[in-house]
């Protein structure tokens, strides 16, 4: 197994989506001594690990594995799989992971004390094999999470390898396709020789991997065309839309001008003063009445109680879902962010600002006419208070290369297209 030269393929490709995120930023000081900092990280995992509780016995057999690690990908699926038959739903899976749950199917939770187990078995193989790729990337990536993370790679497939083979399913789905674990699910599918599904979550950028899975589920056009740039592996492609709209598209049929409510997401990059300056910038127009601010799903419970001081009302994006959060808005405010999209695809106005943190436009929203973008957060006063939906419209019709089902005999229908798709 670890002469397989997919293992490297696929770890690489993780690291690849991690470098265009800057997640990883390269940081000469913890060079030294590497393999000791990797080997301290996995032990003090371990140990922390160690009190909980993981019960990952599977005791029937299942026809299909689905593997969710975020609120964002639950929020793009749950529909899906509510639409699904009883007995259907008696066939499938869940492995979750991140503390998640899935009320009303038959869930395990990913077993993190076992995986940390084993990443410090395999940590002396992914030393031995990682040398090649940390050469290659010397001053790019820290050889310490190279070796943190390909030893809990491996250790990931092993565990997604014993998954499969107890369950004897015959598919895996998945709505990621660039994460550590994901792409360590797509490795032990294809050892075992499982179908693998991917039902695209959010918009893509250039920054992503090669496309992977057998049979890729997308959204639109853009992330035909995105796919094609960076590589497509994947044998069959069908454009469904976007199953969590379903109902949603061209949601506002009425926008108000005066007394006006302002939805602000939130990056779980932002400063308190980033924060601040577009709180002020929107309060000083004369039309608006409220704000709600969202904060990401990854922000902390601290982080929000930071946010309560500002006496705002807030969406608890753990609790409340995007479109809710929309639904209660005239307009939306925010950085780079897959929001944006669903957001112009209910026919909210979107502003997108440019925080000077997250690469400008990743996703083409702006270039692709889907929203009005400001570049300091002093312009939105003048947006607001000059308010006009004119362009709401327009930008909804652009959406159409983001989700294929956009005026169309499918529109609102996506939940069916992946369904029959997936059942077939």
């Amino acid at each position: 197994m670890f002469k397989n030269a997919k293992i490297l393929f696929y770890f690489n490709q993780y690291f690849v989506i991690r470098l265009g995120e800057k997640v990883y930023s390269y940081t000469p000081g913890i060079e030294n001594f590497a393999i000791l900092r990797a080997l301290g990280s996995l032990l003090f995992h371990c140990f922390k690990n160690r009190t909980i509780a993981f019960s990952d016995r599977i005791v029937k057999p299942y026809k299909q594995i689905v593997y969710v690690e975020t609120i964002n990908q639950k929020n793009a699926i749950i529909d899906v799989f509510d639409a699904m038959s009883e007995t259907e739903k008696s066939n499938t899976l869940f492995i979750l992971n991140n503390g998640l749950a899935m009320e009303g199917f038959t869930t395990l939770l990913f077993n993190n004390r076992k995986l940390f187990l084993l990443g410090l078995w395999y940590f002396p193989k992914a030393i031995r094999i990682s040398g090649t790729y940390t050469r290659k990337k010397k001053g790019i990536i820290n050889t310490t999470h190279v070796y943190v993370n390909l030893a809990l790679f491996l250790a990931s497939v092993k565990l997604f390898e014993k998954y499969i083979e107890v369950s004897g399913c015959e598919k895996v789905i998945l709505t990621n396709d660039h994460n550590l674990q994901p792409l360590a699910l797509l490795l032990a599918a294809r050892n075992k020789n499982c179908v693998s599904y991917y039902i695209q979550h959010a918009a893509v950028s250039e920054a992503f991997p090669k496309l992977l899975p057998n049979v890729a589920l997308l959204e639109g056009q853009q992330a035909v065309e995105t796919y094609r740039k960076i590589g497509n592996l994947s044998r069959i492609q069908k454009l469904v839309g976007i199953a969590r709209m379903d109902g949603l598209l061209a949601h506002k049929s009425t926008h108000k001008f005066k007394d006006i409510v302002v939805g602000f997401c939130l990056k779980p990059y932002y400063s308190m003063e980033l924060i601040k300056e577009i709180i002020d910038s929107i309060r000083a127009s004369k039309n608006v009445s409220e704000i709600i601010l969202r904060p990401h799903p990854g922000n902390s419970e601290g982080f929000y109680k930071t946010l309560s001081s500002l006496n705002i009302t807030i969406s608890n994006a753990k609790e409340e879902r995007p479109h809710e959060f929309l639904k209660k808005t005239d307009v939306m405010v925010s950085g780079e962010s897959s929001i944006i999209l669903e957001a112009a695809l209910m026919k909210v106005k979107t502003i997108y600002i440019d925080d000077k943190i997250a690469q400008y436009d990743l996703y083409g929203f702006v270039k692709n006419g889907v929203t009005t973008a400001v570049k300091e957060p002093r312009e939105i006063t003048s947006i607001l208070n000059l308010l006009s939906y004119d362009t709401v419209e327009r930008h909804y019709q652009n959406c159409q290369y983001y989700c294929a089902t956009v005026n169309t005999p499918n529109e609102n229908k996506s939940k069916t297209l992946i369904l029959n798709s997936l059942l077939q």
